[in-house]
This record gives C-alpha cells, sequence and structure tokens, in this order.
C-alpha cells in the first residue's frame, strides 16, 4: 500500500471511527490527502500531539475527487487546535488545493508542496488522494517572516519594534509583507523613525484574512488596517495589487491567517516618505556646531569674489535694461509713423470689398453689425490696414483666408503682421 507509514504513523484505522463520530458526523464521506511511503523517509520523529493535528491537517470534510478541484481553492480541514490555530470561533485551518491541466498539488503556502501521485482512489466512506509529500501545519507570523530570507528583513523590524507579540497575537489577519528588496529602497532614517510603529501596523488587516484566489477579477476591495488607514486591494488577471505595490508572493497561509509578500512598502495616508540622502544639501557638522572662524585673509578673499559677483550681476541687468527701452521706443515710433501715413475708410461694409487684392487702402472702423463672416466666406482679402475696433476680428479668424499686414486694434491691441489661414 503506497501509504501505509502514514496510517501506521498516524494510527489511522483507530483514529478514523472515532473522527468520523465526533466531527465529521457519521455516514458523511470525505476526502484523505494521505502522504505517500517515500513521504516520511526524512520525517523525524513527531509527538503524539504533532500526529493528531497533522492527520487533521490532511483530511477535507467532503468527498472530492480531482475532475472536482479548478485553479486554487482554499478547502477548510479538520484541524482546529487552539494550539494550532488562531482564527476566529469555529473555523478550521485550511488548505491550499490547486489543479491546474494535470498538475494536482496540495499546500499550505509555504514549505514543501504535496504532488497527488496517486488519484480519486474510491474508499467506503470516501476518497483517498496519495501525496508526495507532508505539508506542514500554518506557522506564527513572525517564525514565518524569519525564516523566509525574502522577507527576513521586515521580521526584523516588527522584532525591533517590539511588535512580534502583535502578529503572533491577532486572530484571523492577513499581512502584507514587503520584501527585502522594498525596504532597502527606504532611507533609513524612516524605518528608524518615531513612525515605524504606524508603518509596520499599516501592513495589518485584522479581523480579515484575504485569499488571492477569492478575489474576483476587477473588483476592488477597501479595508482599514490595524493602524486606521485604507488598503486598496484590486486584482486585474492574475496580478493581486495593494495600493501602490504588486503582491510578487501570495498566499503563505499562518496559523491565524494568511501573508502575502508584496514589492513595496505600504504607507498611511497621513505620512510622507523621507526623501533620500542623495536629495538633501551636504550633512551638518554633529562634531561641532558652533560656525567656523574665518582668517582675516579669508574674508577679504570672500568679499572680493562677492564683490566681482555682484558687479557682474549688475553690468548684465543694466545693459539688459537698455536694450528692453530702446527696443520699445522703436517700436512705438514705427507704429506712430505708420499711423500716420495710413488712410482711414470709415463704416465701410465688408459686403463691398471685392475679392481682389486691395493692397493700397486701410478699412478702419468697421462696427460688428458691418462685419458678416457669410460674407467672406471662401473670398480672399488681403489688407494692408487696420481691422477693428472691436474684437471682432474672430469673425475674420474663422472664415475664409484673410492675410492683413497691419493693426488689429485697439481693443485687443494686436500690433503688427496678422495673417491666419483657416
Amino acid at each position: 500500500m503506497q501509504f501505509k507509514i502514514f496510517c501506521d504513523v498516524t494510527g489511522l484505522l483507530d483514529k478514523l471511527p472515532i473522527i468520523e463520530e465526533t466531527i465529521i458526523g457519521k455516514g458523511n464521506k470525505y476526502t484523505i490527502f494521505a502522504p505517500s511511503n517515500q513521504a516520511f523517509e526524512n520525517i523525524g520523529k513527531l509527538s503524539d500531539v504533532a500526529i493528531d493535528n497533522l492527520l487533521k491537517y490532511h483530511i477535507i470534510p467532503k468527498e472530492t475527487k480531482s475532475t472536482d478541484f479548478i485553479g486554487t481553492q482554499y478547502e477548510q480541514t479538520l484541524l482546529d487546535s487552539p494550539q494550532f490555530v488562531k482564527l476566529a470561533a469555529k473555523e478550521k485551518q485550511k488548505l491550499i488545493i490547486n489543479k491546474e491541466g494535470e498538475a494536482f498539488t496540495i499546500s499550505n503556502g509555504n514549505g514543501k508542496v504535496g504532488k497527488v501521485i496517486s488519484a480519486d482512489n474510491v474508499a467506503s466512506n470516501g476518497i483517498i488522494q496519495v501525496v508526495d509529500a507532508i505539508v506542514e501545519l500554518p506557522n506564527s507570523p513572525t517564525n514565518v517572516m524569519n525564516q523566509r530570507k525574502e522577507i527576513n528583513d521586515f521580521g526584523k523590524l516588527i522584532t525591533a519594534a517590539n511588535l512580534g507579540n502583535l502578529f503572533d497575537g491577532l486572530i484571523g489577519v492577513t499581512i502584507f509583507a514587503p520584501s527585502n528588496e522594498a525596504l532597502a529602497k527606504l532611507n533609513p532614517e524612516l524605518l528608524s523613525s518615531d513612525k515605524v510603529t504606524s508603518i509596520i501596523q499599516h501592513h495589518i488587516v485584522p479581523k480579515k484574512v484575504v485569499f488571492s484566489g477569492v478575489l474576483l477579477e476587477g473588483a476592488t476591495d477597501n479595508i482599514k488596517s490595524y493602524e486606521g488607514s485604507t488598503i486598496s486591494i484590486s486584482k486585474k488577471g492574475k496580478v493581486l495589487s495593494v495600493d501602490n505595490s504588486v503582491v510578487i508572493t501570495p498566499d503563505i497561509l499562518l496559523n491565524n491567517g494568511n501573508l502575502h509578500v508584496i514589492d513595496e512598502l505600504l504607507m498611511p495616508h497621513e505620512l510622507k516618505l523621507i526623501p533620500n540622502e542623495s536629495a538633501k544639501g551636504p550633512p551638518k557638522n554633529s562634531s561641532n556646531n558652533s560656525p567656523k572662524k574665518s582668517t582675516p585673509s579669508e574674508d577679504e578673499h570672500n568679499n572680493g569674489s562677492t564683490l566681482i559677483t555682484v558687479s557682474i550681476l549688475g553690468g548684465f541687468v543694466g545693459l539688459f535694461a537698455a536694450t528692453t527701452w530702446i527696443l520699445i521706443h522703436l517700436k512705438r515710433r514705427q507704429k506712430r509713423k505708420y499711423l500716420e501715413n495710413t488712410t482711414t475708410y470709415n463704416d465701410v461694409n465688408i459686403l463691398q470689398i471685392p475679392s481682389d487684392n486691395n493692397k493700397d487702402k486701410n478699412y478702419s472702423g468697421a462696427t460688428q453689425n458691418n462685419i458678416h463672416g457669410n460674407a467672406i466666406k471662401d473670398s480672399r482679402n488681403t489688407n494692408q490696414g487696420t481691422i477693428a475696433p472691436n474684437d471682432d476680428n474672430m469673425v475674420v479668424r474663422n472664415y475664409g483666408r484673410n492675410m492683413n499686414q497691419g493693426a488689429i486694434s485697439p481693443e485687443n491691441h494686436m500690433m503688427g503682421n496678422y495673417i491666419n489661414r483657416v
């Protein structure tokens, strides 16, 4: 028999009748994920309590064949001992079961994964699925974070902040643990400041166990962290996001909930990241807080440099002011001379302007009532004078082709060459 050692070690044949009577219910069928004989080769000696709970963790209280599983599912087992389970009242520890094509596995998200090597063995009281590894019981948050190399820096941070008991003592919790790489991006001052407790607590969601496979595609769940701020969890395809971070390792089961590894630190809303050292100015001299006294020669050198700098800047400012005054004066003279040589025709209706080039005339004072956009539509008007006095030259801009090399004024004060094509 492929799982004889499992039967012998756990006392399966003697214990099953008791389990059926007290836990599952007499007559109800169930599924056993029985580790193979090879799975026990390096297991070592186990206590009776450990063996009893190990057996319960490999049984789910319903009959399921391999074809009943699709994707990732989180099935409740028989494990409910307070020594190993710190979940909500009457809630039992879960087992992660994954079925992708022919691959059929069980795990706790941390450690060994049991691959089903002999599926759907039918018995009178249920189904036996033979797996090639023993799935260990989920551990406490601090043990998991200290054991896993990719998040052990966060575990050390929790220990240094004296928050280990908080993490391990919560009942039914979700923890988002930033990777070591995520913490390495941060300014060390942030993690040594008085804000560190709030930052750490913001990675805990109390009284709610969140599983990645349960969230619906496109759904967003806004939940409060232990710190008090809101965390936004969303799912797109198979990617699970938490605020500005992405879950890189989901579903590591804990004895009191679930843990997800994320690629960025989560920040409470009212806190801001301390900038990197490279963005700061030169460091202060902590060894001597008094200002450095300069020598007479240094003072003379500094004063001389200052005078030279001020003189150069003053020269540039003066040159700029003079140039600006000259340009403004020339512009005014040009405008005055141009207007003096311009012949003005008042109250000219645009309808009377021929479509030929009118290069020697200036049409000024055309009122809003005299300017009709439709009248100049599809016509060509070349006018070297002024079109105004109102801002109604917008009519000209909107229709036909107008070339006006004069002044558009006085209300809009747009002087100079005005050529607009629509």
